[in-house]
């Protein structure tokens, strides 16, 4: 055989090597939790797998996709705007867009509000509604990974404080996850050449979407090194939720089930752009990834990472460490822990007005909010030790050799007040108490946090800005800033009392009609006159019933209507229904309107009977008579 045909079958076969697509093991939603045997072995081979969504999904996830790709311009443009900086990472050609936040705990925290503005109110409310999806499949994803490892005495993960981990759930809840929607462009290069080469990414697991190409929808640019080492495409049905592993998942874990870090690289031809969501799962900041030569932490890893920025970042709150996350280097924050289980999985965090709306047994102020105590199962012993409980910005502590003094400062407000500061950096960190500085006045009971139930709100609010709310963390502002309705009682009065509202308004104009028919004999300036109180009060209290629909309340919009219906069929319903009119009477009216004003004015009064002939300002055929 000739040298060039040696070539030439060596060159097939290295294109059959790379050019059979990878199958992905799919698990439905609702089922996951029954087949722990199929996901332990897709956990341990390519560390891979594919969680099938409700139908809704899809839709939600091409419009998200669809709207970052939308607004690309104006997000790769916000860097002069929102003071983003550049970041190289694992990015070889192009560049990268990255709009962040995270969830604490269990806790999601919000979206920059830019987003809103450049993209669009619906676009950035699908964003949240892709987020809750994607955290939904990652929750299930967790309890079946929790089923799948073998129960040991071994803690999976310990801190360097002592606590210990036996459970991905109680591992994942106590860390700062992070979330990251980006946008990948390709300009220049060959389109052979990998725009992201072979890597893991650091933490846990990541939980994403399929990517979208803002061109032709269609996206495959991703690329898996399986257990043989050949790298193979990938092709993801958009109705998924992919779970891929990270470094973390198989070297962090002290775990009797041995997973394998996903190894993936990224191709794009050139001229592509492509759009993307994940959510990269961690692990407490001070838990010891590392045993030898000597422990670490994360904390460490993340100084250990820190690169020089290259790519458009819109950050929340991550300022100087940075973790390989989501395909590039991306920053994170210090890990705040929450241990309260009857929070809502995916309540965002409420604005309150001051420090006394936090309960100090499950929550503190910081943040302008109510946040979750972290490491709250620590908290005796941290008090026992002489450390306290401070609202801090994370990346001044590092950058002071933890200073808590300089920690602070970014959080306390123009009032003075510690944690009243408008800035989302800021969280609760135990530290060594600072004579001059107080800490937050913790309340135990017998060494363990009171089982206090949680406030029915926080805050409040004369209108909820997402659109209609059936239940919201921040309480309802009824007319006046007194009647703030903080407990499911007054929620209960304000509804009965805006129904009562409701049916005023139909009262009072059913008086006016009475009123009016019995001034007939009166002066013409006395009719005017009463007509316009009645008329001034009628406006006053709808209006009023206005204002409340405004706070976008749906038991409260319901009340209104509710009021409405009710006093119509109390008070006006019988005008429709038993309304009769004289034909005499309107034969004379239509005479004298005929004789004195023309045609017009009579052919308007024959839709006005003597029942209603006094004007209630709407009625266009008579407008014309009082």
């Amino acid at each position: 055989m000739t040298y060039q045909g040696l070539v030439v079958l060596w060159a097939a076969a290295a294109v059959s090597m790379v050019s059979a697509s990878l199958a992905v093991p799919s698990f439905p939603l609702t089922t996951l939790h029954e087949d722990i045997s199929s996901i332990a072995q897709a956990l341990r081979e390519n560390g891979l797998l594919a969680i099938e969504m409700p139908s809704e999904y899809t839709a939600t996830r091409n419009y998200a996709l669809s709207g970052v790709c939308s607004c690309w311009n104006s997000l790769a443009e916000a860097r002069s705007v929102l003071g983003g900086n550049t970041m190289s990472g694992l990015l070889q050609q192009g560049a990268r867009t990255t709009v962040a936040t995270a969830t604490v705990g269990s806790t999601p925290l919000p979206l920059p509000t830019e987003i809103a503005q450049m993209c669009g109110a619906d676009v950035a409310d699908a964003l949240d509604t892709l987020r809750d999806q994607v955290a939904a499949a990652s929750q299930a994803f967790i309890a079946a990974w929790d089923q799948s490892i073998p129960s040991s005495r071994t803690p999976l993960l310990r801190t360097k404080h002592g606590v210990e981990y036996h459970r991905i759930h109680d591992i994942v809840k106590a860390s700062t996850n992070l979330e990251h929607f980006h946008l990948y462009s390709k300009t220049t290069g060959d389109e052979d050449d990998p725009d992201l080469s072979v890597h893991t990414d650091a933490g846990l697991f990541l939980s994403f979407v399929p990517a979208l190409d803002c061109t032709n929808g269609e996206d495959s640019s991703f690329w898996v090194e399986d257990v043989h080492g050949t790298l193979q495409p990938v092709k993801f049905a958009e109705n998924a939720v992919i779970i891929m592993m990270g470094a973390g998942a198989e070297h962090w874990l002290q775990s009797p089930l041995k997973v394998r870090a996903t190894r993936h690289a990224v191709r794009m031809p050139v001229g592509t752009v492509r759009s993307w969501y994940g959510m990269m799962h961690l692990v407490p900041s001070t838990a010891i990834i590392q045993e030898s030569p000597e422990p670490r932490t994360l904390a460490d890893l993340q100084q250990a990472l820190v690169h020089t920025r290259s790519d458009t970042t819109l950050q929340m709150r991550y300022q100087d460490d940075v973790i390989s996350m989501g395909c590039g280097s991306v920053p994170v924050q210090e890990s705040v822990v929450s241990n309260d289980d009857s929070a809502s999985p995916r309540r965002r965090l409420a604005m309150v007005d001051n420090a006394s709306v936090c309960n100090n047994v499950t929550n503190f102020y910081c943040w302008m909010s109510c946040l979750d105590i972290p490491e709250a199962d620590q908290a005796q012993q941290h008090l026992e030790n002489g450390h306290g409980l401070y609202c801090v910005d994370p990346s001044v502590m590092h950058s002071t050799n933890n200073d808590v003094a300089q920690g602070v400062e970014p959080c306390i407000g123009e009032d003075g007040l510690f944690g009243s500061a408008m800035n989302e950096a800021c969280v609760g960190s135990w530290q060594p108490r600072v004579d001059h500085l107080a800490a937050v006045p913790i309340s135990l009971d017998d060494s363990q946090f009171s089982q206090e139930e949680a406030p029915y709100c926080y805050g409040g609010s004369v209108m909820f800005h997402d659109g209609f709310q059936w239940k919201s963390t921040t309480c309802a502002i009824l007319l006046f800033p007194q009647w703030v309705l903080s407990t499911q009682g007054q929620f209960i009065a304000g509804c009965f009392g805006t129904v009562l509202l409701g049916v005023l308004v139909e009262f009072i104009l059913f008086q006016r009609r009475k009123v009016m028919k019995r001034m007939e004999q009166s002066s013409r300036a006395m009719r005017l006159t009463m007509s316009a109180i009645v008329y001034g009060l009628q406006l006053t209290i709808g209006y009023m019933v206005m204002l409340v629909v405004m706070i976008y309340s749906a038991p409260l919009f319901v009340a209104v209507i509710g009021g409405l219906a009710l006093g119509h069929v109390l008070f006006n319903a019988k005008d429709a229904v038993f309304a009769t009119s004289s034909p005499t009477t309107v034969a004379k009216a239509q005479e004298t309107l005929s004789e004195e004003d023309g045609t017009e004015k009579a052919s308007q009064s024959r839709c006005c009977s003597e029942d209603t002939d006094h004007a209630e300002g709407i009625t266009p055929c008579c407008q014309h008579t009082l």
